[in-house]
């Protein structure tokens, strides 16, 4: 009998974005346009409302003017 290749996953704990995003506000920031498209459409599927920048000093302007409720930061940006 050959082996199987399913691989055996237990079920998670954690829940990383809970549902129910509508209100909150989430500030995107990422250099790589691709990248930052789909965190913004898995994001604003979920139901949250999503800002952009661009860059560090576009994203500090963001949260001085906009008070996001949470960020999601490229660290690998130049």
């Amino acid at each position: 009998m050959a082996p199987s290749t399913e691989v055996a996953r237990e079920p998670s704990t954690v829940d990383p974005l809970p549902e129910g995003g509508a209100g909150r506000r989430i500030l995107v920031v990422d250099d790589d346009e691709v990248v930052a498209l789909q965190l913004r459409t898995f994001l604003e599927d979920a139901g949250y409302e999503v800002l952009a920048a661009a860059g560090g000093r576009e994203a500090l302007i963001a949260m001085k003017m906009e008070a996001p409720d949470a960020v999601v930061l490229d660290l690998t940006m130049p």
